[in-house]
């Protein structure tokens, strides 16, 4: 086989993948041999493979230490040319923590709303129907129970992130919006 050089998505396969030259493409989800008409073994661990994966891994990994500041970083140093996994994991890493983010300060924003629709019937001497109390437990109950979740989906599909990173796999988080686009 050729030298191995950076992959680059295969063009129009689709359409006329005869009229695609053999070399190394990433086939959607992994960096493999493209023949000429059909696809080929998975590209070989090489050093600079192995370092785009474990920058990929740390992308995804980062975040259970620094929020989306590492997933930040990952994407603004790597590029699509000399690492193209580690930007593309960075991405979607980064995109879920936005989204994580956005979330998160709305559930707290929720929240206060909840409080001051409390406070707003406790004013009015709301005491006989216990709308205050009711306003107030609804909107903590609400946020907490969002908060749990978001953190354990946060926890769970950074792990996902990690293994599928290790992997070589090209994996999309599915809950996430794309501020950050390609």
């Amino acid at each position: 086989m050729a030298d191995m050089q950076p992959p680059a998505s295969i063009p129009s396969v689709a359409l006329d993948p005869s009229a695609v030259p053999p070399g190394w493409y990433l086939d959607g989800q992994a960096t493999r041999w493209w023949d000429g008409s059909a696809w080929g073994p998975y590209a070989p661990s090489s050093p600079q493979n192995s370092d785009d994966r474990t920058l990929a891994m740390l992308s995804h990994g980062g975040v259970l230490i620094g929020g989306f500041i590492v997933p930040l970083v990952m994407y603004l140093i790597a590029n699509n040319e000399q690492r193209p996994n580690t930007r593309f994991h960075a991405r979607e890493a980064l995109n879920f923590q936005l989204t994580f983010l956005t979330v998160y300060l709305s559930s707290f924003i929720l929240l206060f709303v909840g409080i001051v629709a409390g406070g707003g019937l406790a004013d009015q001497g709301d005491t006989l129907n216990g709308g205050a109390a009711v306003a107030l437990v609804v909107s903590l109950g609400v946020f907490f129970v969002v908060i749990i979740t978001m953190v354990v989906l946060n926890f769970v599909f950074s792990i996902k992130g990690i293994i599928r990173a290790s992997e070589g796999v090209q994996w999309k988080y599915p809950l996430r919006i794309a501020f950050v686009k390609d």
